[in-house]
């Protein structure tokens, strides 16, 4: 039997703002929002927003490419989980929300795992930075929309993450 590569981490990024109001715009159809290059198809949702087990398709991360996510896990305020699944890896996404002072801790855990060789290449670049190479421009980006109302164009939340 074949194992192929896995890799695990996590990032906790401090946003000041309270759960009530960072939960929501932890979905498909709200990220349009803050995330100036988020493309997004939703499939399945009742509501017209993320919940249990809405469906939508989107390419977040070119090497991945296209990408089927489903929401596995729906708990207003605190936690909202995503598996993604692409032609060469599945993600398993937790995202969770903690009280913290006036703000909220968000915390991104991130399960890559690899399906073929190409998913192999993935995990391993992935590992490099892990989540918080992935995260904390997006993080930068939310908490701009949570301050000011406006979206933050992705080159300066990577210029202000490095």
């Amino acid at each position: 039997m074949t194992s192929r590569k896995r890799t695990t981490s996590s990032y906790t990024h401090y946003m000041e703002a309270e759960a009530g109001a960072v939960f929501p715009l932890l979905c498909p159809v709200r990220e349009y929002e803050w995330i100036e290059w988020w493309r997004a198809t939703l499939l399945h949702s009742l509501s017209g927003v993320a919940e249990q087990d809405c469906v939508f398709t989107s390419t977040v991360l070119e090497a991945v490419g296209p990408e089927v996510w489903t929401c596995t896990r729906y708990e207003p305020p605190q936690r909202i989980d995503y598996v993604r699944v692409g032609r060469s890896t599945v993600i398993r996404l937790e995202l969770t929300l903690a009280p913290a002072g006036p703000g909220t801790l968000l915390t991104a855990r991130m399960v890559v795992s690899a399906l073929d060789d190409a998913g192999d290449a993935i995990v391993d670049e992935f590992a490099k930075d892990g989540c918080e190479g992935y995260f904390k421009p997006g993080a930068i980006m939310l908490g701009h929309y949570l301050a000011k109302g406006t979206l933050l164009p992705a080159a300066e939340a990577l210029a202000l993450a490095s």
